[in-house]
This record gives C-alpha cells, structure tokens and sequence, in this order.
C-alpha cells in the first residue's frame, strides 16, 4: 500500500485541461496507464487513488498542460453540482458561517480522509483541511484547488468579494506564486503548513448566503445527516500511526515499538489493527518516507543529506535509490520540474 486511498473528483477535470492544451492522445493514454486510472477516467466524476499517485498525477498533468497553476485553473471552472448533496446543503445554508459548518461535518460524504475544521476566535475564522498523518496533504495543485475553491466559493455564495487575511497551504513554497496572491488578493502567503487553510475576519462567517432557502435547507440537512449515519465510520487509525511514524522519523528509522508506545498500545495490537486496515508497519513506514521526502525536495531548504538523515535512512546513497524508485526521477530532475 504506497499510501492511504481517497475519492477525488480532481482527475476528470486535469484530464480535460491537458486535452485542451493540444497533448496527444497517445500520451493521454500512457499517462492513465502510468498512474493506473480506467480509460475513461475524463468521464468520471470520482476516481478513487491513492493520495501520493493522485499528487503525482496532478503533478505531471501540470507539467503536460505546461500550466503550473492547473489546481487554481480547476477550482476557477468548479461545475456547479460537482460535489452534490454535501454542496447544495452549503448552497442553502442561512450564512457563510453556517455553510462552513455543514462542510465540515458533511465532508464525510466526500472523502474519508480528508477533514476541514472551522475555528472562530480574536475576531477571525480559519477554515483548515488536512490530511491526518500526511503532511503534504494532496500535493501543490489539490492543496491550491482547496484554498482557491473555498475562496471563490465563498465570494458567490455571498455576492461580496471576500480577501482573507491570510491563506497558508501543506507543500511547500513554489518559484511563482503570482496567481496565487492575483486569485486570493493577498500576499499573506504561508507554505510547508502541513495543512490547507485560509483565515478571514470572523464577521464574514455572519454574511447571509444568497441562495438561502431555509424550507429546501432543512430537507438536505436531513438527507445528509441519514447519509452520515448509514456510511460506516472511517477508520482513523491509520492516519494516527502515520502520524506517530513522522514523528519518530525523526530520531532514526522507527521501529513498531516506538510507535506502539507512542499510540498507548502493544505492539502486536499495533500490527493487528493495522493488518485489519489492509495495511502493514512497514508500508506505513515507506508511505510516510515517501510523502515526505517528495515535500521536502521540491521545497528545497535542506540538503539531500538532511533529508535522508531526517527519513532515517542510514546514508544518502539508499535514499537516492530509494526515491528513484518512488517517482522515476533523481531528486534534481524533480526539482527542475517543479
């Protein structure tokens, strides 16, 4: 298991935004069998992958489309309806403040990893997304689309042409971010976050929503909170023992029983629950390397050596080797394409 697997309605619309870019067919096709997508995945709304192939197919439809703002240029086209029930539950919703609510309570319906929080206080609200245990979250280009959807999201659903003070993302600071502060209207920008998010003045959670409708409003609430009951609850476990394997890369490869004693349990209840989640310790050690060692290459601040001393790797050469494997580039190219 490379890394956790999430629903996504991201690859349908990069599909089409490297079609209209003149790429060849051919390598359209080469492309959906690198990355393990069904042929007709320009046609389906959800794809379900595992989230480092879906930040590296988003990568490399960036890189097809010659367009390193491809996670902006999806959110500026969202397809009203796109995430349906969960969406026009927000639509409805009385205020922004209430709309950001729902989203964070009905993103279940949506993904089992991802989740979004909305936070109030000292006259500011922050709405968060991340993904437990996965510091980069779903790349530059989902974690862009995120913060620029909710921005332009929140813009129509109140008609006012909201700025956040601030906005800050999980990957880490690209060459240009120009479209970015153009989009968001702001130069506040914080990346290597580990999470997505973006602050406004708390008084913008009392704005009203312009398409309330408080009769319509009230029936999606309720078909939402039926559909939130009849999904088995996500397991959380994963991305708790992620979480705690990153935290103890840090002194050296980590062994199961650091990250036993770290989760409070044994460690063969730590391989149980894992092996019940389709999962082993060391996959879980080799996704969580993986993730990180992308985000910190492409960011770029520390040496190779760093990198591959902080991974617990013994030397630099076997983390090379090792990320060759994992992108099919050396870590120059990578940052050359970034």
């Amino acid at each position: 298991m490379p890394s956790p697997a999430m629903r996504t309605l991201l690859v349908s619309p990069a599909l089409t935004l490297v079609r209209e870019a003149g790429v060849e067919a051919r390598v359209v096709a080469e492309l959906l069998t690198r990355f393990e997508l069904p042929q007709s995945a320009e046609l389906d709304a959800e794809v379900v992958m595992p989230v480092a192939r879906l930040a590296s197919f988003l990568d490399e439809a960036a890189s097809l489309a010659k367009d390193p703002f491809l996670g902006l240029r999806i959110a500026a086209r969202y397809r009203r309806g796109m995430y349906g029930l969960t969406e026009f539950a927000l639509r409805t919703s009385a205020t922004l403040g209430e709309a950001c609510q729902r989203l964070e309570r009905y993103v279940a319906l949506l993904n089992e990893l991802v989740e979004i929080s909305v936070v109030a206080g000292d006259g500011h609200a922050t709405i968060e997304q991340k993904i437990p245990g996965v510091r980069a979250c779903v790349g530059r280009h989902g974690n862009e689309f995120f913060v620029c959807a909710m921005t332009l999201h929140a813009r129509a659903l109140t008609g006012v042409p909201l700025v956040p003070l601030r906005a800050h993302f999980a990957h880490g600071k690209p060459r240009d971010v120009s479209e970015l502060e153009s989009l968001l209207g702001t130069r506040a920008l914080t990346f290597g976050a580990g999470a997505n998010g973006l602050v406004f003045p708390a008084s913008a959670l009392q704005l009203a929503v312009l398409s309330s409708d408080p009769p319509l409003s009230a029936i999606l609430e309720s078909q939402a909170e039926q559909s939130l009951k009849a999904r088995t609850a996500p397991s959380r476990f994963l991305g708790r023992v992620r979480a705690s394997v990153h935290e103890a890369l840090t002194g050296g490869a980590p062994t199961v029983l650091d990250v036993a004693r770290r989760l409070k349990m044994s460690s063969r209840t730590l391989q149980r629950r894992l092996g019940a989640d389709g999962s082993t310790f060391q996959q879980v050690v080799d996704s969580v390397r993986e993730e990180t060692a992308r985000a910190q290459v492409l960011d770029g601040k520390r040496s190779l050596t760093d990198v591959a001393l902080g991974l617990g790797y013994a030397d630099q050469s076997a983390f090379l080797r090792a990320f060759k494997r994992w992108t099919g580039m050396t870590p120059a190219e990578a940052r050359r394409r970034s």
